[in-house]
C-alpha cells in the first residue's frame, strides 16, 4: 500500500537525516572519538541511506519529497545524542 509505503519513508528521512546531520557535525568526532564508535554510527548512518533509497525507488513517481527536520539540543551533548 503506497500510505504504508509513504508513512514508512517519513520514518526513513528523519532517522537519516539525524544520522547524515550528526555524523557531519564536529561534535560526531568530539563525542564518539573512538575509531569503533564511529565506526558504528556511520554503518547505522548508511543503513538508514540504503533504507531510504530502497523506499524511494519502491515508491517511483509516488515518493515523498526531501522532508526537512529540527532536531533541538539532541547534538549538544554526547548524552542528549544518545538519548534520542
Amino acid at each position: 500500500d503506497v500510505g504504508i509505503f509513504r508513512f514508512a519513508t517519513v520514518l526513513e528521512q528523519l532517522e537519516q537525516a539525524f544520522y547524515n546531520q550528526f555524523t557531519a557535525s564536529p561534535q560526531f568526532a568530539a563525542f564518539f572519538p573512538s575509531a569503533a564508535d564511529q565506526e558504528a554510527i556511520v554503518d547505522i548512518r548508511n543503513d538508514e541511506n540504503t533504507h531510504r533509497a530502497f523506499l524511494d525507488a519502491a515508491l517511483g513517481s509516488n515518493r515523498l519529497p526531501q522532508l526537512s527536520f529540527r532536531f533541538g539540543d539532541a547534538f549538544a551533548s554526547r548524552a542528549n545524542f544518545l538519548a534520542v
